[in-house]
């Protein structure tokens, strides 16, 4: 599996991690679960394998796809 992401911080505290998840023939992975470990935040993968997390958790997360 093959992930790749941005992180953004705001000033607010808020942090917004985008990615794209894509399997081991660099395919997207549409439709996967993608949640900060340990929390409730989540988000699942568009139809490119993109996605978009908000969290007002501190740095460094773990990301967990499924």
């Amino acid at each position: 599996m093959i992930f790749m992401f941005g992180i953004t911080h705001f000033a607010t505290s808020q942090t917004i991690i985008t990615g794209t998840v894509k399997d081991a023939d660099n395919e997207p992975m549409v439709g996967a679960s993608i949640s900060i470990n340990g929390t409730n935040v989540g988000a699942v993968a568009d139809g490119n394998g993109k996605f978009t997390l908000k969290t007002n958790q501190a740095l460094p997360v773990t990301l967990r796809v499924t």
